[in-house]
């Protein structure tokens, strides 16, 4: 406990005068949810995302699985009006637990630089509409999790403002394994609703497909709070409904966003 004490002391002490001290706009963040906002950052602010998951999966009698993701980092940066780079770093440990003994890994994920482009802007029933394209970095990352090549995804973005107080956004996309030579497509469907202005609720359906299994198909659903209007807190929790899929999972996280 002591040394993870110590890197959150030093959060708090260079991140508390930037609270209070400048002026920022109304934070928004891409997560606890898996659905990603067509929303743009604003310009030349930067904003950092971050958290820790725990997902585990009891499905099989003589094999137990457990993945800590700790921290999950997401660093965003409103280049323009119409576009924004992203940098993403997870240190992940899994744990496998079977009868014939325990396997453990650890160590930092590979890298992920991405970029965010608005297309549309929300008019009546046309969606807002944006596309992030996300590229794997080869040869940076722990061994356990090094990939060889490059791998991409994209996805594009949509979300609906149905009143003031509900919106429903949903995703589509495709990512690339360039290492197992597989391809994976994407979906997420959110409905959020804020009864309150510094509370956000949603609840959200999502899955993945790839041409080398079946479905895995998961509900969640969470919350934000923005004590005040640069710093948030989030949490979600899900459940899997096919067999690939992690029985349970929670997340918890904060983000802050500052003028640059």
């Amino acid at each position: 406990m002591r040394k993870a004490t110590i890197p959150m002391l030093i959060f708090l002490f260079v991140t508390t005068p930037l609270l209070f001290s400048q002026q920022t706009e109304n934070i928004f963040t891409d997560r606890p949810d898996k659905t990603e906002l067509p929303e743009i950052l604003y310009k030349n602010y930067l904003q950092l995302e971050t958290g820790i998951s725990y997902e585990k999966d009891n499905s099989k009698t003589d094999l137990k699985k457990e993945n800590f993701y700790l921290p999950e980092i997401l660093l965003r940066y409103g280049m323009s009006d119409f576009i924004e780079w992203r940098f993403e770093l997870n240190y992940s440990k899994n744990n496998l637990l079977s009868l014939n003994g325990n396997e453990h890994q650890s160590g930092f994920e590979s890298p992920n630089l991405g970029i965010k482009v608005k297309l549309l802007s929300e008019y009546k029933m046309i969606p807002a509409t944006s596309l992030l394209l996300d590229l794997d970095l080869p040869g940076i990352s722990g061994s356990y999790y090094k990939i060889r090549h490059i791998s991409p995804e994209l996805r594009i973005l949509m979300d609906n403002n149905i009143t003031k107080n509900i919106d429903l956004g949903y995703n589509l996309g495709l990512s690339w394994n360039n290492d197992e030579k597989t391809t994976t497509g994407y979906y997420s469907v959110s409905l959020g609703y804020s009864p309150l202005k510094y509370l956000y609720i949603f609840f959200e359906s999502y899955g993945y497909l790839d041409n080398s299994s079946t479905a895995d198909t998961r509900l969640d659903y969470g919350l934000t709070l923005s004590v005040i209007k640069n710093l948030q807190f989030n949490f979600s929790s899900g459940i899997g409904l096919s067999k690939i899929s992690p029985d349970y999972y929670f997340d918890c996280g904060i983000s802050l966003i500052i003028p640059m």
